[in-house]
């Protein structure tokens, strides 16, 4: 006669929680040894309405007494079935592999259960998603790290759990997910960067063998769910707007006139985003031109974006830029080398520069929200109006792939297109 596996509450010492450890009793020739159970090993198993099971305290799987002898009733009602029906498939499962060593001897069943003790993970989207964070955040990758903030806040706030299975992730969940983030009045451009980064979640979740669970569109998985692409924002100003803001004259003591003016920089240094303007050191000049490589793309092999030294670049430079020494930061945002410090300057950098350049184009009564961002959409809109090719573009701006180009330029081609409909209206 074999082995015979089945769950058993010890009942004999209880832990300072007031529960009791679950074990697995192993029987064979009369004799029995116990085996306690990695808590993230049942906790994993609870999805949906058995989530109240989950157990948090110390060391091994644990539950109240009186719980545990309703989930053994022989025919217990509600979440007391499913949760009988999971310590059932737990019990099978290693009543098959006890089934599989011949000879049989507790201490071959102790290895192998403990090698997959050893192997088990916490099965849980939101943990998986927070220790994500915090080994890109010990890489000093902090916007991707709050990227990954933003998307585990989301996804929390939507489920309204604590935790959350991998299997609990379905096509339907995903699908209500989007619903609900427009409802919220999210863009697509910010529901598919949350979705994406939770679909690389998954893809490492599988090759570590947590979950086999995949909710996300393939060409095999054709029931998954699709990922929005964001469309083109109409985000650029239109000449006169920024003729407008060009040709300003700060009265006296104007407030604001250096975040004013870093926006305009931004712009005239072919869009840069506001990091590689605070990255940028003198060392990075060389025969009257600037070069960089994005931060946003630095794993990438790329080549250097070159940025030309124009009179209105160098007259911003002499007027607001650092002391011209090889390592200094050209322009005065950093006070310090340290990535985290340097991190939160770049925020409250941006921060100001869209309260400052905002303030402005509502005095030259221009009613758009003036950010950063607008100013690199609007440099390559004006390229695109004299005659740029969408690559040369690109290039210039230091994107990985002219589809992202194509995105930045699109509501300018809606313009155009609208320009010739009227055009041919006109008889």
């Amino acid at each position: 006669m074999g082995a015979l596996i089945s769950l058993f509450l010890d009942t004999r010492v209880k832990k300072a929680d007031g529960f009791y450890p679950l074990k697995l009793r192993v029987t064979y020739n009369r004799e029995r040894k116990y085996f306690g159970i990695d808590a993230s090993r049942i906790n994993s198993l609870l999805i949906g309405n058995l989530e109240q099971y989950f157990y948090s305290g110390r060391e091994h799987y644990s539950m109240e007494e009186t719980t545990f002898e309703k989930v053994m009733m022989t025919k217990p009602r509600g979440s007391y079935k499913e949760l009988q029906d999971v310590f059932k498939a737990f019990e099978l499962k290693y009543q098959k592999e006890a089934d599989k060593l011949n000879p049989f001897s507790f201490e071959a069943f102790a290895d192998l259960f403990n090698d997959s003790k050893r192997g088990a993970k916490i099965n849980d989207v939101f943990n998986f998603i927070a220790q994500k964070k915090l080994k890109i955040e010990s890489e000093n990758k902090f916007n991707t790290a709050t990227s990954y903030q933003s998307t585990l806040e989301s996804i929390k706030k939507y489920s309204g759990k604590n935790k959350l299975p991998f299997e609990m992730v379905t096509p339907s969940f995903l699908e209500k997910y989007k619903v609900w983030m427009h409802n919220e009045k999210k863009s697509d451009t910010t529901t598919g960067i949350y979705l994406r980064t939770l679909r690389l979640i998954f893809n490492e979740a599988i090759s570590e063998r947590i979950t086999s669970n995949y909710p996300f569109f393939t060409k095999v998985n054709t029931k998954g769910v699709k990922i929005p692409k964001g469309s083109g924002r109409k985000l650029a100003l239109a000449t006169d707007e920024l003729k407008s803001i060009f040709n300003y004259e700060y009265p006296p003591k104007y407030p604001g006139q250096f975040y004013v003016d870093s926006w305009k920089l931004m712009y005239f240094m072919q869009g840069i985003n506001p990091k590689d303007l605070c990255l940028l050191k003198y060392s990075n000049i060389e025969n009257g031109r600037i070069y960089l490589e994005r931060a946003k793309t630095e794993r990438f092999d790329l080549p250097d974006i070159d940025i030309f030294i124009n009179d209105k670049i160098q007259n911003l430079i002499q007027q607001w830029g650092n002391p011209n020494e090889p390592d200094n930061y050209i322009w005065p945002v950093f006070t310090s080398n340290d990535p985290k410090k340097q991190f939160k300057q770049v925020a409250q950098f941006v921060k100001q520069v869209n309260k400052y350049v905002n303030r402005l184009a509502l005095e030259l009564k221009i009613y758009k929200n003036v950010t950063c961002y607008v100013s690199r959409h609007s440099y390559a809109t004006q390229l695109m109006k004299h005659g740029a090719s969408t690559s040369f573009i690109g290039k210039n701006i230091g994107h990985t792939s002219t589809n992202t180009t194509d995105l930045y330029l699109g509501s300018f081609d809606e313009d155009i297109k609208r320009e010739w409909q009227e055009k041919v209206s006109n008889f």
